[in-house]
This record gives structure tokens, C-alpha cells and sequence, in this order.
């Protein structure tokens, strides 16, 4: 609350003077140590991020399903009513004590609806989440390279062949025009893999210089492929 008291006392109303002069008294002690006041800063900001969220899962949480609309235009009635009540209690508070009222009436506040909150709300469990861990996001970027790769080997040695019906029995049988070997991919997948190695960098894939490294790589491979497709012979398309 202290954000919007300020904004709307800073400018104009009977105390501003009188917030100008707490204000700036206020920051200069508060700034005397910039790491510290960068911290409470920092800190302000998460917590007011996170409060939303939590609120509104908390409100979801506590209510059936049958009760959740009602609960929610409560929850949204009562916060508006303290967006709109907050800054004229607050330039109340100022204009009769200076900030150190409003901050001690704040602080009390928050012990107090801190207290109510810790033996009336009920707590709910923990909803259960699984932790994902480095390896978790390597497996998720490897996968589905290895399902493309896989894919394109067993579709190889049907690659230039009729359709098949849906009771003809496909294996991983290499083959096909080229001779491939079983379990060996064809061109796609080559292609693919010299991009994503580009990808694997980090870098930004529209950059020349990446670009650049690309094609080396893709006319690198090409001089020993079995098979290199029509589109990989044809300039890049940038529309």
C-alpha cells in the first residue's frame, strides 16, 4: 500500500509539504547503505509478484467448485475496496503523524491479519510436483532428436517405395534406393543434426555468422552423403 499512498500524496493535497519533508528524511536514511536498500527493494518486488498468485490459488484451494465464482468476486470486491480505501487512509495517517505513523500502522496490521491468518485459514497440502533436474531438461532436448532420427531410419528403406497397406509388417530394414544400412537415417535427419549442433551453442540461428556455420557444415557433409535432396541443393528461402 505504501506505493500508491505516495503516488497520489507526492504531488498535490494539504500534506504534501509534509510529505516531501517525511519522505525525504525517510531516504536518506534508508539510503545510507545502497546494497541494503537494493535488497528491500528487490525484495518488495517479489513479494508483491508473488502475492496475486498465491492469493488467488489459495481462494481456489479453500472453495469447491460450486463456491469458487462467489469466493472469487469477494476476494476481488474486498482487494479493490483496499486499492481505492488505502491511499485515503494512508494520506489520513501521514498528514496526522508523518510516514512513521503510516509504517507503524501498517506493520501492526500485517502482525496482526498474519496471526489471524496463521490459526484461522486453514493450511492446505502441498499439491505434489515433480522436481525436474538438469539431467530432466537434457532428456527433453535429446529425445525428441533421437525419436526424429529413429523415425526416419525405419522409414528409409520404404522412403521411394509404394504405401504400404496397414497389415504389412514394417521393420527396421535399411535398404531402399540408396542401400541404406539398417538403422541408418537418410539426408532429413543428417540436415537436422547439423543445425541443432548450431543450436546447441545458444546462439541466435538468424545471425550470419551462425548461418554461415551452418551451410559449412551441411556442404561439408555433403561431399560424402549417399543422398542429398533437392532442397538441400536450393538457396534458402528467407520469405
Amino acid at each position: 500500500m505504501r506505493a500508491p499512498v505516495l503516488a497520489s500524496l507526492w504531488s498535490s493535497g494539504p500534506a504534501a509539504p509534509h510529505v516531501h519533508r517525511e519522505f525525504g528524511s525517510e531516504l536518506l536514511r534508508c539510503t545510507y547503505d545502497r546494497v541494503t536498500h537494493f535488497v528491500h527493494q528487490v525484495s518488495q518486488g517479489a513479494a508483491a509478484s508473488a502475492f496475486s498468485p498465491a492469493a488467488s490459488t489459495l481462494v481456489a484451494r479453500l472453495n469447491p467448485n460450486t463456491r469458487r465464482g462467489a469466493a472469487f468476486g469477494s476476494y476481488g470486491f474486498y482487494k479493490s475496496l483496499g486499492y481505492t480505501a488505502g491511499p485515503l487512509l494512508g494520506g489520513a495517517l501521514v498528514a496526522a503523524g508523518g510516514l512513521r505513523l503510516l509504517f507503524i500502522t501498517l506493520t501492526t496490521l500485517a502482525l496482526a491479519v498474519a496471526g489471524w491468518a496463521a490459526t484461522t485459514v486453514p493450511a492446505p497440502p502441498p499439491l505434489p510436483r515433480t522436481r525436474q533436474t538438469v539431467l530432466d531438461l537434457a532428456h527433453r532436448l535429446i529425445e525428441p532428436t533421437f525419436g526424429t532420427a529413429a523415425g526416419d531410419a525405419l522409414g528409409a528403406g520404404y522412403e521411394f517405395g509404394p504405401p504400404l497397406s496397414a497389415t504389412t509388417p514394417v521393420a527396421m530394414t535399411g535398404g531402399d534406393t540408396f542401400g541404406w544400412a539398417p538403422g541408418e537415417w537418410t539426408d532429413d535427419t543428417s540436415m537436422a543434426l547439423v543445425i541443432a549442433q548450431a543450436a546447441a551453442t545458444g546462439k541466435d540461428l538468424r545471425d550470419e555468422q551462425v548461418q554461415g556455420q551452418i551451410a559449412a557444415g551441411l556442404a561439408g557433409w555433403a561431399q560424402t552423403a549417399r543422398d542429398v535432396g533437392t532442397r538441400g541443393w536450393s538457396p534458402p528461402d528467407h520469405r
